[in-house]
């Protein structure tokens, strides 16, 4: 039991921290990369606590905090990341927030097209030399068939077909 209150208290450190920096310090929303180095910290911080305060023979106790403490902060993580780039978030909201407007849908969907969500993917793949786009059209380069390649390993690995 001893292994989930020091990872309790490791994510509420790592919660307050995110939205310290969030709410004080950038005042928007953070960039994932910024959470994963304090999510990633707090895991160190973790590690250096149990095992300062209770000895070597608290590995053990370190290594089940830190892993309850990873797990639970990465869910964490992950819903923050779909809440700031989920364009069926974005629309959905936007939707709500228009209501009782019968045509709150039509207006969102005009709001958030489709396209400009793909023209930053598009923009990002060619930013990290995954395409090259010369005279209109699009090519993959080495790297992003090796990214390719990953991705559909892990597609395979996971089961979850063609989409998704």
């Amino acid at each position: 039991m001893e292994p989930l209150g020091y990872a309790a208290a490791a994510i509420v450190v790592f919660v307050a921290l995110s939205l310290a920096e969030v709410r004080l310090v950038l005042h928007r929303s953070a960039p994932v990369t910024h959470l994963l180095l304090i999510w990633l910290g707090v895991a160190a911080a973790l590690a250096v606590l149990v095992i300062v305060t209770r000895g070597a023979s608290a590995l053990p106790v370190a290594i089940a905090s830190i892993a309850v403490y990873l797990v639970t902060a990465e869910a964490l993580l992950f819903v923050y990341a779909a809440a700031l780039t989920s364009l069926s978030i974005r629309i959905l909201v936007d939707a709500v927030d228009r209501e009782p407007d019968p045509d709150a849908l039509v207006h969102a969907l005009a709001r958030h097209p489709p396209e400009a969500f793909l023209d930053v993917r598009l923009d990002n793949f060619i930013a990290k030399g995954h395409l090259t786009l010369t005279a209109g059209h699009f090519r993959v380069t080495a790297r992003g068939r090796r990214w390719a390649q990953k991705g559909r390993m892990l597609k395979s690995i996971l089961a979850v077909g063609h989409g998704g």
